[in-house]
């Protein structure tokens, strides 16, 4: 029983070794993550059943993680480098399951052709309405679908409003707000580019929105017109990694 206890705490400071290793990687570009122990027979644990972990810590990270420079890239560099695995251990629906919460990893698994529509996938799909219409490949001339399709791969709500708290423009925001006599208390409108999981489905708020992407300056602009800070800007604040927002919280 000791030294199943013992295996399992190797087992463990591994796949910590590898969260920490795929952080700096997607934080500062740091040397591509190490997953040698794969390699080794440190536990009793199969290989699919130690690649599976990796993948679920992936999919955690890239549905957690403040979207860096060249996030998506980055995660997509992470699923290719193990492309033989899974074409030789998993089944399409398994990989499709196991990545299923984002979005944005499922348009890149279909696009490079990892996984395939079939009844199991499609099923799931439409079940699915937001995830369904943004998946599937529009029937639009290749010029509209082009922007289409990079709007899917930014992953962002496109509307004005929303690209405007995205970079935190103040200015800019100021003079949507009047021009288009917007409520400041109002909901963020439905996109189906979205596809942080937190946001999914979601209607927040103008104020909680910037919160989530860390726009403290239209976020003061809000509070100094009479918009309330409530106790749910602390869920949506603590994602956008800005320890001044925090601090003006």
């Amino acid at each position: 029983m000791k030294r199943h206890t013992n295996k399992m705490k190797i087992y463990i400071n591994k796949m910590k070794n590898i969260q920490d290793e795929i952080l700096d990687y997607i934080k500062e570009n740091n040397d591509f993550p190490k997953f040698d122990f794969l390699e080794h027979n440190t536990t009793n644990f199969p290989r699919k059943l130690k690649l599976i972990e990796i993948f679920h810590l992936i999919e955690s990270i890239a549905n957690n993680c403040y979207k860096y420079p060249n996030f998506y890239d980055k995660i997509e560099k992470l699923i290719l480098y193990f492309l033989d695995d899974i074409k030789e251990i998993f089944s399409t629906n398994e990989i499709f399951d196991i990545f299923s919460s984002n979005k944005r990893i499922l348009l890149f698994l279909f696009q490079e052709g990892i996984i395939k529509v079939n009844s199991h996938i499609l099923t799931k799909a439409k079940a699915m309405p937001s995830y369904y219409s943004y998946l599937k490949k529009a029937a639009i001339a290749q010029e509209e679908f082009e922007k289409y399709d990079k709007k899917r791969k930014i992953g962002e709500n496109d509307c004005d409003i929303c690209r405007l708290i995205h970079n935190d423009s103040i200015v800019d925001f100021i003079k949507l707000v009047n021009q288009e006599n917007i409520n400041l208390n109002s909901l963020i409108p439905e996109s189906i580019f979205e596809t942080n999981p937190f946001l999914v489905d979601k209607r927040p708020t103008l104020i909680e929105y910037a919160a989530f992407f860390g726009s403290i300056q239209i976020i003061q602009y809000m509070a100094l017109n009479n918009v309330k800070l409530t106790s749910s800007l602390w869920i949506y604040s603590i994602h956008s990694n800005n320890p001044e927002l925090i601090n003006y919280l």
